[in-house]
């Protein structure tokens, strides 16, 4: 059995994409997500489990986690700024292999 997604995006919005739904990275390690866009990047934000928007992350495609620790396991969004709501972001899953809460 196939099946077929489409993605719809509403007239004159952008979409932004992930370049992995996942990423699996290990205690210690570094990893970089990605997204890709045609919009200007400096409207992009980013949120880690819904949570307040990381700052020093705005109007990156590419941002990079360095010496990975349990606590940055989770929910990554990248989205236009004041768009969230319309669901024509970036979602991805980080997910850190290991055990502790470095």
């Amino acid at each position: 059995m196939s099946i077929l997604t489409k993605t719809y995006s509403p007239p004159g919005l952008a979409t932004i994409k992930a370049s992995r739904d996942t990423v699996t990275t290990s205690i210690g390690d570094s990893v970089t997500l990605s997204v890709s866009t045609s919009l200007s990047h400096t409207s992009l934000r980013w949120r880690h489990n819904g949570d307040d928007i990381i700052e020093n992350w705005r109007g990156l495609v590419n941002v990079d986690i360095i010496n990975v620790r349990k606590a940055d396991e989770g929910i990554y969004e990248c989205y236009e700024d004041g768009e969230r709501e319309m669901g024509v972001h970036a979602v991805m899953r980080l997910i850190v292999r290991g055990e502790g809460l470095q």
